[in-house]
């Protein structure tokens, strides 16, 4: 079979408002511009030209996960670069092990 993915309907997931790639292009990343090619920015041309076949898109916009009301609040401001001094206290007393970690 000659079609993207061998002809199986795949699912792909993720959250536009993480951080970019840690030391690496996001896929949308203009390769036309690059004056030096490696097997890197090859196999992100062909990644590119796989996802731009993908024809249908259901955004799922409402959180089912997390029942903790304030919890979830915090996740939203977290992801919306709005995290208060209240968020992180909150996550300190989530921390699981060390509980002598220096913070710098």
């Amino acid at each position: 079979m000659d079609a993207s993915f061998g002809g199986v309907n795949v699912i792909v997931f993720g959250d536009y408002l993480q951080y970019s790639p840690v030391l690496d292009k996001p896929l949308y990343h203009s390769y036309a511009l690059v004056q030096q090619y490696n097997e890197r920015h090859m196999e992100m041309q062909c990644e590119q030209k796989i996802i731009s076949q993908i024809n249908c898109v259901a955004e799922l916009n409402q959180q089912m996960r997390t029942e903790d009301a304030r919890y979830l609040e915090l996740l939203t401001r977290l992801r919306n670069g709005k995290s208060t001094i209240e968020d992180y206290q909150l996550l300190c007393t989530r921390v699981i092990g060390a509980p002598n970690l220096k913070i710098f």
